[in-house]
C-alpha cells in the first residue's frame, strides 16, 4: 500500500529490506559502521536512530545488498520495509 500512494504521488523512493543494529553512543560510531559496510563494498542508502538505550543507538539501516550488511554488522531484519 506505501509503494502505491507513493508512486501516485510521484515520489522517488528506494524500497529495500531494513536492517536494525546498535552502535555504542559514542562520536565516530555511526561513521564506524559506515566505513566497515564500505571495506566490504556495501553502499548505505538510509539510516535512521529508532532509539536510545543504556549507552547504545539502535539504528535502522538500508543498503544495497542486505546479506553481506548482515555478516558484517551482525543486523537482523524485523521484516521488509520501505526506508
Amino acid at each position: 500500500t506505501a509503494r502505491q500512494v507513493l508512486r501516485a504521488g510521484k515520489y522517488t523512493f528506494i524500497e529495500g529490506e531494513a536492517l536494525v543494529t546498535s552502535a555504542p553512543d559514542q562520536p565516530g560510531a555511526v561513521a564506524s559502521i559506515a566505513r566497515r559496510l564500505a571495506d566490504a563494498g556495501v553502499n548505505l542508502q538510509g539510516l535512521a536512530i529508532l532509539s536510545w538505550h543504556q549507552g547504545k543507538a539502535e539504528l535502522v539501516l538500508s543498503v544495497d545488498d542486505p546479506d553481506v550488511a548482515r555478516r558484517v554488522l551482525g543486523a537482523h531484519a524485523p521484516g521488509g520495509a520501505v526506508i
